[in-house]
């Protein structure tokens, strides 16, 4: 793990911060990450950790694309509007890093 509760999973030349939704980390760290990947746990840990990332001050934070991971616990249409997709494998982030550049492309 990386700064403090953040671990870093690199794929192709993407970088993501993974976290788990109920821990407490500096959110300011996720600066230079290009999307964030939530371990979900819970909807009401995952919608804090959401509420804090979108109306952070700084746009390099709340503008990063964000996936839930182990979204499975739970399969809320609701919830799924929250996030810009789902990983189901870390091993494999080709969806989640096409989803970013299709993004970075419309930013």
């Amino acid at each position: 793990m990386e700064n403090g509760l953040i671990e870093s999973v690199t794929f192709q030349n993407l970088t993501f911060a993974k976290v788990v939704s109920g821990t407490f980390f500096d959110i300011n760290n996720l600066r230079g990450y290009d999307a964030v990947i939530i371990e979900y746990t819970n909807k009401m840990a995952v919608l804090d950790l959401m509420g804090s990332i979108r109306s952070h001050e700084d746009q390099a934070i709340y503008l990063l694309p964000v996936f839930f991971y182990r979204f499975y616990r739970e399969s809320n249409k609701e919830m799924r509007e929250f996030a810009d997709g789902t990983v189901n494998d870390l091993q494999n982030l080709e969806a989640a890093a096409n989803q970013i550049n299709e993004i970075n492309e419309r930013v």
